[in-house]
């Protein structure tokens, strides 16, 4: 499965990944945006998903750490 998300993603196509594992949006990802109630509440780009400090920031957004907000 991975493999034919990598194939379309690779011709240009757009994926669609929902995935509890961090660590798998990561490494499948060009941008990857964090929903929370139904919004999307931040959006990482492929450099900043590149970031020593990416997996952190995807759980404080996940956590309600959007920016400016201070958490929920």
């Amino acid at each position: 499965v991975q493999r034919r998300r990598i194939e379309a993603r690779d011709g240009g196509l757009g994926v669609l990944l929902l995935s509890a594992e961090l660590s798998e949006r990561k490494s499948l990802s060009d941008r990857l945006a964090v929903m929370d109630r139904g919004e999307i509440v931040g959006t990482l780009e492929a450099e900043e998903l590149a970031a020593e400090l990416a997996l952190e920031r995807v759980g404080a957004l996940m956590c309600g750490a959007a920016a400016g907000t201070g958490g929920r």
